[in-house]
Formats: C-alpha cells, sequence, structure tokens
C-alpha cells in the first residue's frame, strides 16, 4: 500500500493524533498477505476489482478506508419475521400448516423474528459469480442461484398460485454497485472528496457521522455510493416441507429460465456502468492529486475569499500603477507635444 503523502483538505498540524494511529492500523492490516487477511465482510477480504480505487484514497493523509465492495451480485433469502399473536390467540404470520399442528409458533415471536425485508433469524446470502453460463441446459441459471426450478414434479409456488401470507419469505435477486466508507481526518477534508464522488456519479454519496463538531478526535465517516444502478427482483420464495416429522426447506423458484437470464442481462449493464463510475472516481482523485501539488497548504473559504480578494486589489494597483508610468512617460510627452505643434491637441493657458 503506498505511503499517504498527499494533503487535499487537512494540514498536517490538523491531523488528529487518534485518526493517524487508527489509519495505520488499518494500512497495516491491508499490507496482510492474501492467505492470511480477513475481514467482517460476508467474503472475508478486499474486491480486488477495487484494490486500485483504495490505494487511491489511503494515499491522501487525510483519508483512509474502513470497508468497500466493487459491487456484487448476491441471491438472498429472508429470515423469519417477528409472528405476532392477537387477541384470539390466533399467531399473525403463522401459516395454516403451524395453525393446523399446534406447534408452538406462539412462542417463536418473542425468540425468533426479522424485522421489514426478512433481515432476522435465518436469513442468508450467497455471492453469484459474474460470467457468462455457457450451460446448455434448460436450467443454467437455477442451478447457478441454487434454486429448485417450478416444473419440477414437486410443483413449487408459480407466479399464478403464489399469494402473499405474513409468514412468507421471499428469495431475491440483487445487484449491489460499488460503496466506499472512508474515515475523514476532518470535515474539510470529507467535503472536498464528497465533491470528488458526486461529480463521478455517486449522488447518493454523504456523511454518516458528524461527531467531529463536537469532537474533532472522532473524523468524519464519508460512504461513497450510488443507488440508481441497484438491482433487485424476487425469483422465489422459501417452501416448507414434513418428511417423516422433520420440517424442511426448500427455496422454490418462482419464475422461468428465460425471466432469469433477462435479470442477469441487466445486471450484466449494471456492471458495466458501475466500473464507468469506478473510473470516473478514479480520475477524480488523480486530479485532486494534481491540485494538492500545486497548492499544498489548506485554507478555509474565508481565508480563500479573503486571497482572493488580495490578489484582485493586487492586480488592479499594478494595472493602475502602469497606466500611470504610461501617462509620465517619455516617449508620452515627446508624442504629446508633436501633436501640440500640429495642432491636433487642444492649446490651453495661450
Amino acid at each position: 500500500m503506498p505511503k499517504s503523502n498527499h494533503r487535499i483538505g487537512t494540514r498536517s498540524a490538523h491531523i488528529p493524533s487518534s485518526f493517524r494511529r487508527k489509519k495505520a492500523t488499518i494500512l497495516a492490516e491491508l499490507e496482510r498477505p492474501d492467505n492470511d487477511y480477513t475481514d467482517k465482510s460476508p467474503k472475508g477480504s478486499v474486491d480486488a476489482e477495487i484494490l486500485e480505487l483504495i490505494a487511491k484514497i489511503n494515499e491522501f493523509e487525510g483519508y483512509v478506508t474502513t470497508s468497500s465492495c466493487a459491487g456484487r451480485v448476491a441471491v438472498f433469502v429472508e429470515g423469519r419475521k417477528a409472528l405476532r399473536e392477537d387477541k384470539s390467540g390466533v399467531v399473525d404470520g403463522a401459516s395454516d400448516a403451524q395453525q393446523e399442528t399446534g406447534r408452538d409458533v406462539s412462542s417463536n415471536a418473542t425468540s425468533v423474528g426479522g424485522g421489514p425485508g426478512g433481515k432476522g433469524h435465518g436469513n442468508k446470502w450467497f455471492p453469484v459469480p459474474v460470467k457468462e453460463v455457457s450451460s446448455t441446459s434448460p436450467t443454467a441459471l437455477h442451478d447457478l442461484f441454487q434454486l429448485e426450478p417450478k416444473s419440477t414434479p414437486s410443483s413449487g409456488p408459480t407466479t399464478s398460485n403464489l399469494s402473499y401470507r405474513p409468514d412468507l419469505r421471499l428469495i431475491k435477486l440483487s445487484f449491489s454497485p460499488l460503496i466506499l466508507h472512508i474515515l475523514c481526518a476532518n470535515l474539510q477534508g470529507a467535503k472536498v472528496l464528497l465533491a470528488a464522488a458526486i461529480n463521478a456519479g455517486f449522488r447518493e454519496s454523504g456523511v454518516q457521522s458528524l461527531k467531529a463538531l463536537d469532537d474533532e478526535e472522532a473524523g468524519v465517516m464519508l460512504a461513497i455510493r450510488t443507488a440508481g444502478l441497484g438491482f433487485d427482483t424476487v425469483v422465489g420464495c422459501v417452501e416448507e416441507q414434513e418428511d417423516y416429522d422433520v420440517l424442511l426447506q426448500v427455496d422454490k423458484s418462482c419464475v422461468d429460465e428465460h425471466y432469469l437470464r433477462m435479470c442477469m442481462g441487466v445486471i450484466n449493464e449494471r456492471f458495466v456502468w458501475n466500473n464507468e463510475r469506478k473510473e470516473r472516481l478514479i480520475r477524480e482523485l488523480v486530479k485532486l492529486n494534481t491540485e494538492s501539488e500545486a497548492n499544498t497548504q489548506w485554507e478555509d473559504a474565508d481565508t480563500r475569499r479573503e486571497r482572493k480578494r488580495q490578489e484582485g486589489l493586487q492586480r488592479r494597483a499594478e494595472k493602475q500603477d502602469q497606466n500611470m508610468r504610461a501617462q509620465t512617460s517619455p516617449e508620452t510627452e515627446t508624442k504629446q507635444e508633436s501633436m501640440l505643434e500640429e495642432g491636433l491637441l487642444p492649446q490651453y493657458g495661450i
């Protein structure tokens, strides 16, 4: 990882010591060999496609990346949702089979359950490799997404007989575009980087923490992201089946292979756009590097405004001085005398 040496948005004296320590720790982790590196992300490592961008950002003295994703295709299976019991004793969210068998679902209402979107107990996701599916199998994408096709003899749910119920757990195919979280040494540095991100097309970027307003040691967390490239669609649901008193969960498709191929076409196109915006962001960072080399001393808005005013006054004074010199120069006096002799100028005091 390159040593940070650019001072965009920060002066050396304005970088808190706590920020320097955090950055040193993070960079030390990033420099570890791939077989020895792991992080808290589901993948457990940094995406290779984003390493150049991360290196560009970490070159700046006042920035350090804390998490990242180059863009990802995934299948998300919702977890169990919270089950609520109404006044009649019927559990809202329990299936008919659960009500008929008398399973103790009311206890699950408090012990398991997630929020909206199924981000609760039992949710899972797995990444899908972005590649052209060369297989001629009529269920190639179903196999890739680990979905049981709806046309199998077990007759899973279809779009014609699928209806909503409170305990329904959906399976979604999604594309998440590039996202970065960057710790900035101060608010001014965050503003500079935010402007670069927006110029690159990451319109939904923004500051996530303003603790630095109360404690300058806290730093400013900036998220670089765009929601416009995201893609999310339902492709199936979880079906529970009993087999010898064992409750099995089967991920059933509710769409056909043609629909999945269309979705992958959309996702591949979004990946191209995602990469274009990433390259634009790299160019914006290169531009910041150039500006930092031309002006390494940071100044706030008021200081810059005063400097510009003084520069303007100085230019005006120099221009006035040049005009006065031109009027009193020997060449000007000789020219005026010649014009008087030729009667081209009026003569006063005669």
